[in-house]
């Protein structure tokens, strides 16, 4: 799937009105925190609207939180901007999706006209599917580890490449600086940023920042720059890596995500820029139990494993008779069962699983047993352990799938294969529900903004 708000960046007057609406199944928000502290998809609040203001609830005058809470597909928000400025917002359920939006005074030309703007989100979106494509051929199945007469079997909840992005750096005036920046994501509290500058004056100080806005527009309103590091060069060109420990994007999740859009690079002597570029990561990962169906013998293992940066799952077991909990309720949020011996007739979850966290569950009766992403599970995050008799001989079922494609069924078909397996199953409960190709769904997750871009003279 590929996340985005597109297009990325939209430019404004004040007094203009966005309409932002929700054009997949994922659900999504539309949130400005304005410089004020944040919360996560995870929190309370996170699913119920904020108002800008009791008497106008949806006109934003850049410092102040408003949040349209959960949108469903179909969905719209919309916020009329009276205060120009430039402004980031984000979806606090998915930490790395964020947009720009640059209010200019009242009656200046706009850069681009709607259509234009359609254009731009189609291309966009485009480039984030390459970023699907290139997840689908990096993944690899985790190994089985062997141990007596058991094993133990990993499962990837969702998956996402390693986060790493580059961008060019341009002069400013008449600086000659340039260069580029590489940032990557290293661990889940480190990224690493290279720069490499040429025309640069030796024995001059300089200083390198990350900032929320855009390299073209300037600063958000309400953020501070993240200060990268400071050098003073021998020479014209300059090479450096630098490490940082803090987030990179709005929402307050406990690892580092690099944003989509809406973080730039500066490189600054004193108070002067010499030279800017917007930070722009290509967002792509797969959203899916990987391999969808995974046989094991009866006492072996299952670990699952939250490998996917941009958002949350959950791994649950609904027993028969019993409905699919809401995402949201005390019972999907309520962690039960982890590092336990499976048991059929009862409700397993592992709560909202965030990036590296897992869940474990030894399976002790054979059978196919369904399992499902409360978050996602009206768009077919669903996964099967079929658990085999264990025969007499210590043979184990080492074979791995190595390609996305082969791990994935269509639904209503009455047979799924894995490895040299036939399950068969009915077109019934279990399949029923699946409404996309189970294990990988290649739908776009858009965010269309529209902008009514009427003039108030």
């Amino acid at each position: 799937e590929a996340f985005g708000f597109y297009p990325h960046m939209i430019v404004i007057d004040a007094g203009d009105t966005i309409v932002w609406t929700v054009t997949s199944a994922e659900d999504h928000t539309v949130t400005f925190f304005s410089g004020k502290p944040s919360f996560n998809g995870l929190s309370p609040i996170a699913v119920f609207p904020i108002a800008c203001s009791q008497s106008a609830p949806n006109v934003y005058n850049g410092s102040e939180v408003c949040s349209s809470g959960l949108l469903v597909q179909g969905e719209q928000y919309s916020l009329t901007f009276t205060t120009p400025g430039v402004y980031v917002y984000t979806c606090v359920l998915h930490p790395g999706l964020q947009g720009v939006v640059v209010v200019q005074p009242k009656g200046a030309p706009y850069p681009y006209t709607q259509e234009q703007y359609n254009v731009i989100a189609q291309q966009e979106m485009a480039m984030d599917l390459q970023a699907v494509q290139t997840a689908v051929d990096s993944y690899q199945v985790g190994p089985t580890s062997v141990s007596g007469n058991s094993s133990v079997y990993r499962v990837a909840v969702g998956y996402q490449p390693q986060e790493i992005t580059t961008a060019s750096l341009s002069p400013v005036g008449n600086s000659g600086v340039s260069g580029n920046v590489t940032v990557q994501v290293v661990s889940s509290q480190t990224a690493q940023v290279k720069v490499s500058l040429s025309g640069l004056t030796p024995g001059k100080s300089y200083s390198v920042q990350l900032l929320f806005g855009s390299s073209q527009y300037g600063e958000a309103t309400g953020y501070s720059p993240i200060n990268i590091g400071s050098f003073t060069p021998t020479s014209t060109s300059y090479s450096a890596s630098f490490l940082v420990h803090q987030n990179l994007s709005l929402v307050a999740y406990t690892w580092i995500e690099l944003p989509m859009a809406g973080l730039y690079m500066n490189v600054n002597t004193g108070s002067n820029t010499v030279a800017s570029g917007d930070i722009m990561f290509t967002d792509g990962g797969i959203m899916g139990f990987l391999p969808s169906v995974v046989t094991i013998y009866a006492g072996d293992t299952v670990v699952w494993t939250e490998l996917e940066q941009n958002d949350v799952h959950t791994v649950t077991y609904v027993p028969p008779g019993m409905p699919i909990p809401e995402f949201g309720t005390p019972q999907s949020f309520e962690a039960i069962g982890n590092n336990s011996v499976f048991d059929p007739s009862q409700y397993h979850n592992s709560g909202p699983l965030v990036y590296g966290q897992s869940y474990a569950l030894t399976f002790d009766k054979p059978g196919v047993y369904t399992f499902v992403c409360l978050v996602h599970d009206e768009i077919g995050m669903y996964g099967y352990v079929n658990v085999l008799p264990r025969p007499s001989s210590t043979t184990h079922i080492v074979n791995q799938v190595t390609t996305v494609m082969q791990q994935t069924t269509l639904p209503g078909t009455t047979l799924i294969q894995h490895y040299n397996t036939t399950i068969s199953t009915s077109t019934g409960d279990m399949l029923a529900r699946v409404a996309a190709v189970i294990g990988i769904l290649f739908g776009v997750v858009a965010l269309a903004i529209a902008a009514v871009a009427t003039r108030r003279r």
